[in-house]
């Protein structure tokens, strides 16, 4: 029979680890093994197969199925845990008593059930789900996403109330932290798993005289955030690099149009991370503070210059080491400071190894498996 230390419930296949939400899943079920622990993955799925690889980290996986479609949408529970919702599921969390660990407020569907009664429980809150999908809600275009996602908002907002149930909520960031201690009693720091090194070398030798721009272009905020540096670069002489999938037609026609804007498409690993080495200023607008976003973290580690808004910067320590910018004039005055001064490799050198202190995956998963051995 299979030792289980802890029961892991995430919202989607976590590997390919692509896109931050299962990025922290994948990165951190690497650790918990690296740390001893004898992890049940159980994962919905939705458009991603299963796969082999995580079987290299995990004791057993468990794949289910979405309940997608419009039955889904009219639930009171919100559509992104009603559609998480498989019997097989608690079925297998049932069959030992080892601890459970729900990814995300999306997968909290049995948090409570009668059947797991007495078991240790915790949720991974990504982010101020409710506040996100109000946000959204504005940004959207379409009248249908509007609407749905304003609903969707309005649900997560009452939903939110179940976290109570959960022994420990293990928060991504200390602002959430702050937030979530008004609802429960036991919300605690864990920080963000994820795949990033330090530079071998805190300040490259070639540094080329340009910004860049990095994310998921099909993504609300990342195609506001570059429309937004467009603009701003259309009234600089320095060149903007953008990077990411996902690109429609109209974003990459504004790039085109755009003569400091270059759109690269989407990199590999090794060649977005040199870019970003390689780059003078890397640019982090946000229009929405929805929480930890993996680029940050990135840029912490792998950026020489980072010129960001106060809704980027999700904690405050490293203030010190970026540049903080509101309005156009301050994103203008801000980037030409960065391109115009030297790049102050100490200064680059200190932010890399309190990232890398800050964000230690090994030190994170200890956290884990102290709670795993907690007395119930």
């Amino acid at each position: 029979m299979t030792k289980v230390d802890l029961h892991i419930v995430s919202f989607d296949v976590p590997y390919p680890a692509d896109y931050g939400g299962v990025m922290d899943v994948y990165h951190k079920l690497k650790a918990l093994k690296d740390v001893g622990l004898s992890v049940v993955l159980h994962c919905f799925h939705y458009g991603r197969s299963e796969q082999e690889e995580l079987k290299k980290v995990c004791a057993e996986v468990y794949y289910y199925p979405r309940k997608t479609g419009i039955m889904a949408q009219l639930s009171a529970t919100p559509y992104i845990v009603s559609s998480r919702n498989h019997p097989s599921l608690l079925d297998h969390l049932s069959q030992d008593n080892a601890p459970i660990l729900f990814e995300g407020l999306h997968t909290t569907y049995f948090l409570g059930h009668p059947k797991l009664k007495g078991r240790k429980t915790a949720v991974r809150v990504h982010n101020l789900e409710a506040d996100y999908y109000k946000a959204l809600s504005k940004q959207s275009s379409s009248l249908y996403k509007k609407s749905y996602y304003g609903i969707e908002s309005q649900k997560l907002k009452y939903f939110d109330k179940r976290l109570a149930l959960a022994d420990v909520l293990f928060c991504l960031s200390k602002k959430e932290q702050d937030h979530y201690q008004s609802l429960h009693n036991d919300a605690r720091y864990l920080p963000v798993f994820h795949p990033f090194v330090k530079r071998e070398d805190s300040l490259i030798k070639h540094i080329e005289d340009q910004a860049i721009y990095f994310g998921n272009l099909a993504v609300e905020e990342n195609i506001e955030a570059v429309e937004f540096l467009i603009g701003i670069f259309n009234d600089l002489n320095y060149s903007l690099k953008i990077a990411g999938r996902g690109a429609e037609s109209d974003l990459l026609k504004k790039i085109d149009e755009c003569q400091q804007a270059e759109y690269l498409g989407e990199l590999s690993d090794s060649d977005l991370k040199r870019l970003i080495a390689e780059s003078k200023v890397c640019c982090l607008p946000t229009p929405q503070a929805t929480g930890i976003k993996l680029k940050w973290v990135q840029a912490l580690f792998q950026a020489n210059e980072i010129v960001l808004n106060r809704k980027m910067l999700v904690d405050d320590e490293f203030e010190e080491f970026c540049s903080l910018a509101e309005s156009a004039a301050e994103w203008k005055a801000q980037i030409e400071s960065a391109f115009k001064e030297e790049l102050e490799e100490e200064r680059i050198k200190k932010r890399i190894e309190k990232a890398a202190e800050s964000f230690d995956n090994q030190t994170s998963a200890m956290i884990l498996k102290e709670w795993c051995a907690e007395a119930p």
